[in-house]
């Protein structure tokens, strides 16, 4: 005798359930791509200064390290996120992204009409709001994804860095050699603005639906946002990776800040050749985000950042032996940046459950330690650099990376 079929309004509610969770997944990839653009726009905002320092201080009529202190400024706004996490934690990740995007897309292309003072402050308030966008970004992801599917969607962000290092900072250059300094700032803000905008909107319409099908016919499955606050994290892991929120980018900063002259003096490369070097960075970073995606199911995220950073460790020792091999050297360096990447990406989603369900708290406290200690790294970098050149840089980067390491094996 077959089973007698459930009853009508059983059939209507799983039905239901069923559209709910299908329309969750269509906003929530829609939301991702969104994130995406955003990214790339504000990631390009932040590494373009970098990269066209010369002709950015000659247009403001200053010198370099003028120009390279406004931007350790920029940096150090960083410790003022904390405060954005706790407007995160208070129900405002959809104003912090929108708003953000918008306050930043106007501040870049504001920022290049003034004397070099209101550029300075304009340009840090930029950068301020931009760690906003990222920081609510990595809450929302945190509260609607858990575990390896939480690393995958980190990690296919992340190539933000990447493709804004290959892609948008050489057609902001492409801008700058046909209208001038100016071209990059007035190019990148808008875009930045109106995606970020537009992410903005798209994340209020998905919170308030998703309230209200929760309410009528709560989603189920493995892709359903997570239903219940984490417990907050042992003081022993929430050491350990706040230990590594540190010295990973101590390290990645000491190198990079001075490898642009370590490329035209120690190594004799010429500026076409620098800019081959600049995109091999990008892709290298892009692969190790990519190796980050692939793994994000079999590795754990914390042994991963380990095992990155020992091995980024191991490729700066061999540049420090032999720091005027141009070839050996440079083979070196996309090694560790990639090891950098791989190690950065992994740990970033462990962060969103330090503190339990304040993923805002969490995040700001870890992006002013980022922002501090890239600031540090990029001031104390010269001196070192001046005293001591490669090898000296890339042994106190060595001793970072180590030291890295060991806290993430420490807080699994």
């Amino acid at each position: 005798m077959s089973a007698a079929p459930p009853p009508h309004t059983e059939v209507v509610a799983s039905e239901a359930r069923e559209a709910a969770v299908t329309a969750d997944r269509t906003s929530r990839r829609a939301i991702l791509g969104a994130f995406l653009i955003t990214r790339t726009a504000g990631n390009a905002f932040v590494r373009f200064p970098y990269v066209y320092s010369t002709a950015i201080a000659a247009g403001l009529d200053i010198r370099l390290a003028a120009f390279t202190a406004v931007l350790g400024v920029r940096e150090l706004v960083g410790l003022a996120t904390p405060a954005l996490g706790r407007l995160a934690d208070r129900g405002h990740l959809a104003r912090l992204v929108g708003i953000g995007a918008v306050l930043a897309g106007l501040a870049c292309a504001l920022a290049p009409f003034g004397s070099p003072w209101t550029f300075a402050v304009i340009f840090a308030f930029g950068g301020f709001a931009k760690l906003g966008i990222d920081l609510a970004q990595n809450s929302w992801i945190s509260h609607q994804f858990v575990g390896a599917r939480r690393g995958q969607v980190v990690g296919v962000i992340e190539t933000s860095w990447a493709l804004a290092f290959i892609l948008v900072v050489p057609l902001l250059g492409l801008g700058i050699e046909r209208w001038g300094w100016q071209a990059a700032f007035l190019l990148c803000g808008p875009v930045l603005a109106v995606a970020g905008g537009t992410a903005g909107r798209m994340v209020a319409r998905h919170e308030d639906r998703l309230a209200l099908v929760t309410e009528q016919t709560p989603p189920s499955g493995p892709d359903a946002p997570h239903p219940h606050a984490p417990t907050p994290a042992t003081r022993r892991r929430t050491l350990g990776v706040l230990t590594f929120v540190v010295m990973q980018p101590f390290a990645q900063m000491l190198v990079f800040a001075v490898a642009g002259d370590w490329f035209a003096s120690g190594l004799g490369l010429s500026v076409g050749q620098i800019s081959r070097v600049t995109i091999g960075l990008g892709l290298a970073e892009l692969f190790g985000t990519t190796l980050t995606i692939a793994l994000a199911k079999r590795v754990h995220p914390l042994a991963g950042g380990a095992a990155a950073m020992l091995f980024c460790a191991l490729a700066l020792a061999a540049i420090a032996v032999r720091p005027d091999a141009a070839a050996t050297g440079l083979a070196l360096l996309l090694l560790a940046d990639v090891a950098l990447e791989f190690a950065f990406v992994a740990v970033l989603p462990v962060i969103g459950d330090l503190q339990g369900a304040a993923r805002g708290k969490a995040f700001g406290r870890a992006f002013a330690l980022m922002t501090a200690s890239r600031a540090v790294a990029s001031v104390v970098a010269g001196a070192i650099y001046a005293l001591g050149g490669m090898p000296a840089i890339t042994v106190i980067a060595v001793a970072a990376c180590v030291v890295a390491a060991v806290s993430s094996w420490l807080a699994r």
